[in-house]
């Protein structure tokens, strides 16, 4: 997958995922929209993507992802 679903990060780490709750609203891509869009256990998700470089911008739900 391109990101990590919250839902599989160990717990130690769980603290550090600040951005899907300060920007849960944010324009465009919101909590509500990633939850309905995303079932993390769908094995048809993305297993032979190429290998990307992603950039995001400040304002990003999944920047922590």
């Amino acid at each position: 997958p391109g990101v990590l679903h919250r839902a599989a990060y160990p717990p130690q780490y769980k603290d550090q995922l600040l951005s899907m709750e300060q920007y849960k609203d944010a324009p465009g891509l919101t909590t509500e929209s990633i939850d309905f869009f995303w079932v993390p256990s769908d094995p048809g998700g993305s297993p032979l993507l190429a290998p990307a470089y992603i950039q995001v911008c400040g304002l990003d739900p999944l920047r922590d992802e």
